[in-house]
């Protein structure tokens, strides 16, 4: 009994150490920010693209050589799809690829210029917008003065 004991209290003792480790220690998470990450985004993007060129290079150098005999019986029908067109499909696809990623990164780059930040730290949105919030600050408190007034 005493050693069953001993063993429940040690297995005890090992299981609750993970579980300690792994409590909150209450300090906020960090959360990176909105320009670091777009910032990242766009070198993820640099080494998409740069993959894409490597892919259509290769896709250049199969797609430039001459389709290779077929082995064995020459009036077997072939069953797959010819080289030309596996070669026109792969084509599509990498194009249909740029397109998006394209888009990805027109969206980010549109995002950083209209978060960019400008006029003492506020977003150059806001700064456009806050000449017309200027003007409507203006009538209303020259419609509070009116009203005191009366």
């Amino acid at each position: 009994m005493l050693k069953r004991t001993i063993l429940l209290v040690t297995v005890a003792a090992v299981m609750s150490v993970p579980a300690a480790a792994l409590a909150d220690d209450v300090t906020p998470p960090t959360q990176p920010s909105q320009g670091n990450r777009a910032a990242r985004i766009l070198e993820r993007i640099a080494r998409v693209e740069a993959r894409m060129s490597k892919v259509e290079a290769k896709i250049q150098q199969h797609c430039s050589t001459t389709q290779p005999a077929p082995s064995g019986d020459q009036s077997a029908p072939q069953s797959g799809p010819s080289l030309a067109d596996r070669c026109a499909r792969a084509q599509e696809r990498l194009q249909k690829a740029q397109d998006r990623l394209a888009q990805v990164k027109a969206k980010v780059q549109a995002w950083l210029q209209n978060h960019s930040k400008g006029n003492g730290g506020a977003p150059a949105a806001t700064a456009a917008a806050s000449g017309s919030d200027a003007e409507a600050l203006a009538q209303l408190q020259a419609q509070l003065a009116g009203l005191q007034n009366q």
